[in-house]
């Protein structure tokens, strides 16, 4: 599969659907995220709505593949998001935020959240953010290890904070200073 077949641009309503899907797979399936529930187009709604109103960058990642008789046609797939997000809702905080990245399963593996993060930790830096965290679920070792690679530091482990698939769990706090 050529990196070339993909692209990144800001969501828009049509890609909901796959959002929901990818999302909606983490949730039943792992602890990368600790919804207990699926969510529904309304709530992706929501979320894409304060997320623009927020103007928090937030990018998805376009799959582009021939389609149809004698290629003529492009078919597009989401395969992936990556996001910032409110940390918390005190003005002390307005210059860190939270990420988030979310591939779908078939495509790990590939480069893209290396790719996508990039582009968004670009924008943090336009828009003149101090510092990203991003929280992991200690037992995520290659989750932990891919915000290694890009330069979050654990800044500290809190312990039985979630529970999920009746087991309680364990956060990392990992933190880039921008």
């Amino acid at each position: 599969m050529s990196l070339n077949s993909f692209s990144f641009r800001p969501p828009v309503t049509e890609d909901l659907p796959a959002l929901a899907d990818i999302f909606n797979h983490e949730i039943t399936t792992s602890t990368r995220t600790f919804r207990a529930h699926p969510v529904d187009l309304a709530n992706r709604q929501a979320w894409l709505e304060d997320i623009q109103k927020e103007q928090y960058p937030c990018l998805v990642i376009v799959h582009s593949r021939e389609g149809g008789t004698n290629g003529e046609s492009q078919l597009f797939n989401i395969v992936g998001w990556c996001n910032l997000s409110r940390y918390r809702t005190q003005e002390a905080y307005n210059a860190t935020a939270e990420i988030s990245l979310y591939i779908h399963q078939n495509f790990r593996g590939l480069g893209l959240g290396s790719q996508i993060f990039e582009l968004i930790l670009a924008e943090a830096r336009i828009r003149g953010y101090r510092t990203i965290l991003a929280m992991v679920a200690m037992e995520n070792t290659l989750n932990a290890r891919f915000w290694e690679k890009h330069g979050f530091q654990q800044r500290g482990i809190l312990r039985d904070v979630g529970m999920k698939f009746d087991r309680w769990l364990d956060i990392g706090v990992y933190q880039l200073m921008v």
